[in-house]
C-alpha cells in the first residue's frame, strides 16, 4: 500500500475549498504547478511529479492556507 488513499482525500477537500484549477506553491529550492482539474503536481525545476509523499505535504499545506486564509506566507528565508 502507498499513499493513494490519502492523496485522494486531500484532493477530495482542495476541490471542495476552491473554485481556483491552479497553484504554485514554492517549497524549500523547488517550485511546483498544482493543477486541480488534472490532479497532478509538477515540480518546475524538474518537469516531473514530487514522491507521494511531497505531494501530500503540498496539498495539505494548501488546504490549510485556504482553510486559515491567515497562514503567513512563505518568506523564501
Amino acid at each position: 500500500m502507498g499513499y493513494e488513499v490519502a492523496l485522494e482525500k486531500a484532493w477530495s477537500e482542495l476541490e471542495n475549498l476552491t473554485d481556483k484549477k491552479r497553484f504554485a506553491i514554492k517549497m524549500l529550492t523547488d517550485e511546483y504547478e498544482i493543477d486541480l482539474e488534472e490532479r497532478r503536481i509538477l515540480s518546475l525545476s524538474c518537469n516531473a511529479q514530487p514522491k507521494e509523499y511531497i505531494r501530500i505535504i503540498l496539498l495539505h499545506y494548501l488546504i490549510k492556507r485556504l482553510k486559515l486564509k491567515a497562514l503567513p506566507q512563505p518568506s523564501g528565508e
